[in-house]
């Protein structure tokens, strides 16, 4: 218990000789197993997401806040999607989507709204895959209502069509600059050998049958 004590002391203690002791507390207390403390340690790590923390504080409080899934952090949660820091925005909508209680059902609005607007990609990753796995407890739970579900899933979904074409259009930039490449040596081919000059049809054969169905 001593030992408890002193890392709920460290985890609301400011020091600037020790500024690591924060934050470090926070990981040590989202490690901990044993059953009887874990109420009291979650309501400590949900004072540790308010403002007067450190931001990596708050942040691995988040962390910790999911790996414990305990349904008392959700609103502190839903919070933290505002933080101005953004990795907690990310750590928060992570451990949402760790949550298995019925009242998850109201982050569904704040994380669609995360997606839609966050400006870190990492903290929209985040929500993207909350948000799948908060809609998948809803609709196998029966939690939340129809319409909220299935912006929930038009989202996601939306989320997933913009990734893919802008796989899509990195991939397709990457052949145009391969087929310029492969141009530029066609003009200089007088120099190559013959091997170097089949091995240089060969690649070209290659771009274009992947371009092809892109185009």
């Amino acid at each position: 218990m001593a030992k408890l004590d002193d890392l709920i002391a460290d985890l609301h203690e400011s020091r600037a000789d020790d500024p690591d002791r924060q934050f470090n507390a926070a990981i040590a207390l989202g490690t901990i197993s044993d059953a009887s403390s874990r109420a009291r340690i979650v309501t400590e790590l949900i004072k540790a997401l308010g403002g007067k923390h450190q931001a990596l504080t708050r942040a691995h409080a988040a962390e910790a806040l999911g790996a414990f899934a305990d349904a008392q952090a959700i609103p502190a949660l839903i919070a933290s999607l505002n933080d101005p820091y953004q990795l907690v925005r990310s750590y928060a909508a992570r451990a949402l989507g760790k949550m298995r209680d019925r009242e998850i059902a109201k982050a569904i609005e704040p994380l669609v709204h995360q997606l839609e607007t966050d400006r870190f990609f990492g903290a929209r990753a985040e929500a993207a895959e909350a948000l799948g796995n908060v809609a998948k407890l809803c609709e196998d739970m029966g939690y939340g209502d129809a319409k909220l579900l299935e912006k929930a899933r038009a989202t996601v979904e939306r989320d997933d069509l913009a990734k893919l074409k802008t796989s899509d259009e990195r991939f397709q930039r990457m052949l145009n600059e391969m087929d310029a490449s492969i141009e530029r040596l066609k003009k200089r081919s007088h120099y190559l050998s013959g091997e170097e000059k089949l091995a240089l049809a060969h690649a070209e054969d290659k771009v274009r049958a992947r371009k092809g169905p892109m185009v």
